[in-house]
């Protein structure tokens, strides 16, 4: 019948145009692969790149012939141009962090001689020229913590990856930094005495501090400042909480907060003179013990930062 032969062709037909896509796709596939591979390569290489100074820490990936210049078509010179891009960056970064960190160190020695100097002339000078020397010393003050911010920031991006890990207790570590602040400082700690957490003893001292430094700074006359723990039992992870009684900083900041040298508006207003490291400190070194950080503003007022820690070698 007519309807049986119309629906053989449109069969034929079916099977000419399925015949047809197969050829074409068997001819284009090892083409479209030979381009997609080394692409595909390209954006492990860019994830694998590590921020703080372009160094891709997949060495065995950056060895392949995509990378290596021993591939000589156009998608190799791409790769081993975007390869050699990263590697000059790198070596920028690594030159220009060396300056500064020299530079802050001179600037700080000198500092130190100022403020030496100063203190011997404090003494010896009397009504208005004393409280010049003092708002000058005041200013110095304000220069040397800054050069310390900077020393102390690139002391943490070298610091080895990892970190040398132990169990640190934590409370004779907080006694101790307490008392690197004033006395009239309202920090109140409530940390167990066997609390132990798994990281490096340096790194949770550097963090600690930037963090109780960072409220003492912007929020320390507005009410306490408290130091508590909690445990999140999905993960064994110990969290390690510094919250102020400050006005909090506004919600569009929170995600910029621990860039080096961001500084919000508010706070470039009310406390200028900052070097925006503070919090960029704390996460590197939280960051070294295989830990993490986050910043949240408190209800119905307040600011938190929070350190999270992995737990132990031991799981404990």
């Amino acid at each position: 019948s007519r309807s049986s032969a119309a629906s053989d062709v449109y069969k034929r037909q079916l099977l000419v145009i399925l015949a047809v896509l197969g050829v074409s796709c068997l001819w284009w596939w090892p083409f479209v692969r030979h381009l997609s591979r080394p692409l595909l390569k390209m954006v492990h290489y860019a994830e694998r790149v590590e921020m703080d100074n372009f160094v891709c820490l997949d060495k065995a990936l950056s060895d392949t012939r995509t990378f290596s210049g021993e591939r000589r078509d156009e998608i190799g010179r791409l790769g081993h141009a975007f390869m050699t891009m990263t590697r000059r960056v790198g070596l920028l970064i690594s030159g220009q962090s060396q300056f500064i960190r020299h530079i802050a160190h001179e600037l700080n020695t000198s500092l130190g001689h100022c403020d030496l100097g100063l203190a011997v002339l404090e003494k010896k000078s009397e009504g208005e020229y004393r409280e010049r020397v003092r708002r000058v010393m005041r200013e110095l003050d304000n220069l040397t913590q800054l050069t310390d911010d900077v020393l102390e920031f690139l002391r943490a991006q070298s610091a080895p990856q990892p970190a040398s890990c132990e169990e640190v207790l934590l409370l004779p570590l907080l006694a101790d930094l307490r008392r690197n602040f004033p006395a009239d400082a309202d920090i109140r700690m409530d940390i167990p005495e066997n609390l132990v957490v798994w990281g490096d003893k340096g790194c949770i001292r550097r963090a600690v501090s930037n963090a109780l430094r960072n409220a003492v700074t912007y929020a320390g006359s507005k009410g306490p400042i408290r130091v508590r723990t909690g445990f999140r039992p999905v993960d064994n992870a110990v969290l390690l909480r510094v919250v102020d009684s400050g006005d909090g900083v506004p919600e569009a900041e929170l995600p910029s907060l621990t860039e080096p040298f961001f500084r919000g508006a508010e706070a470039q207003r009310k406390h200028p003179g900052g070097s925006g490291l503070g919090l960029a400190i704390i996460r590197n070194s939280i960051e070294q013990c295989g830990g993490s950080v986050f910043c949240a503003n408190e209800k119905p007022r307040g600011f938190s930062v929070t350190m999270i820690f992995p737990c132990g070698q031991r799981g404990e």
